[in-house]
C-alpha cells in the first residue's frame, strides 16, 4: 500500500469520524433560556354582536366585550449561537380582567315616547383569558449591538374563562330585566377555547447570561362563545410585555 494511497484512506476516516461531532457541537452550541413577563392587554374589538328580530315585533340587540387587564406569564425559548434566530413557547393569563355584556330588547308596538318599552342591562362578570403560543423570533444579527430589535410570528390557542353566575339577576325586582339579564348572561359561554394569530415586534438589550426586552404582540383570533346570542368576531388584543431572559444551557 502506497504512503499516499494510506494519508488518503486516514484523512477520510477522521473526516467521516469528526462529521458528526462536528454537527453534534453544532446543536449543542444551541442556548435554552427562560423567561417572565408581564404587562398589559388591550383589546381592539368586540368578542360578538348580534342583533335578531324575536316574536311580538320585539328586537334584541347584544354586544360583548373584555376590559383591558394586566397579563403576567412567561415561557422557555431556544435559540442559535447568535440568537438571531429563536423559538419561544410562552403562556400568558390575565389578572382581573372583566368581561361586559350589553343587552337590549326593544317593542316596537310600545315605542310610543323616546326610550318607551326598551329595557337594557349592562352585566359585567369576572374574566380569565389563558393564551398559550409557539413563536419564532428574528432578531438582528450582530450580538454586540446594544439593542437589537425582535421580530415574532407563531400561532397559538386562547382559552375564555367566564363566571356566569345567573343567580346574580335576581338583584332586578323587574321580571322583564330579570329576563334581559339571564340573556346578556348567556353571552359568556364557560370556557371557549379558539386558536390565535401572534405577529410583533419589540427591541432587547442583551449582556450574557442575561438579557431584557419589551414587545408589542398582536393576537388575533375568532371568539366561538356567545350562547348563541352573539355571532362570535375577528377579536384583535394588543399585549405589550416586558421581561428579561435568563440563559441556563
Amino acid at each position: 500500500m502506497s504512503p499516499r494511497f494510506s494519508r488518503t484512506v486516514l484523512f477520510t476516516a477522521v473526516a467521516m469520524i469528526a462529521a458528526p461531532t462536528g454537527v453534534e457541537a453544532q446543536l449543542s452550541s444551541w442556548n435554552v433560556r427562560v423567561f417572565p413577563e408581564g404587562g398589559y392587554l388591550f383589546h381592539m374589538r368586540n368578542l360578538g354582536k348580534n342583533s335578531v328580530a324575536l316574536i311580538e315585533q320585539s328586537t334584541l340587540q347584544t354586544v360583548a366585550d373584555l376590559r383591558n387587564s394586566p397579563i403576567i406569564g412567561g415561557g422557555v425559548e431556544m435559540a442559535n449561537p447568535d440568537r438571531s434566530l429563536r423559538f419561544q413557547a410562552r403562556v400568558h393569563s390575565t389578572l382581573g380582567a372583566e368581561a361586559r355584556g350589553l343587552l337590549g330588547i326593544c317593542q316596537a308596538e310600545r315605542v310610543v315616547q323616546q326610550g318607551e318599552g326598551f329595557c337594557q342591562v349592562e352585566e359585567v362578570v369576572d374574566a380569565s383569558l389563558l393564551d398559550a403560543s409557539v413563536e419564532m423570533v428574528l432578531a438582528g444579527k450582530n450580538p454586540e449591538r446594544l439593542v437589537r430589535p425582535l421580530f415574532s410570528v407563531g400561532l397559538g390557542l386562547r382559552k375564555h374563562d367566564f363566571d356566569n353566575d345567573p343567580s346574580a339577576c335576581n338583584r332586578w325586582t323587574d321580571e322583564d330585566l330579570q329576563e334581559v339579564c339571564s340573556r346578556s348572561r348567556e353571552i359568556f359561554e364557560n370556557p371557549s377555547k379558539d386558536p390565535l394569530l401572534a405577529f410583533g415586534f419589540g427591541i432587547e438589550t442583551a449582556r450574557d447570561p442575561f438579557s431584557a426586552f419589551v414587545h408589542l404582540r398582536t393576537y388575533a383570533g375568532q371568539y366561538s362563545g356567545g350562547g348563541g346570542i352573539t355571532d362570535g368576531e375577528v377579536h384583535i388584543d394588543l399585549a405589550l410585555t416586558g421581561g428579561f431572559t435568563l440563559r441556563v444551557r
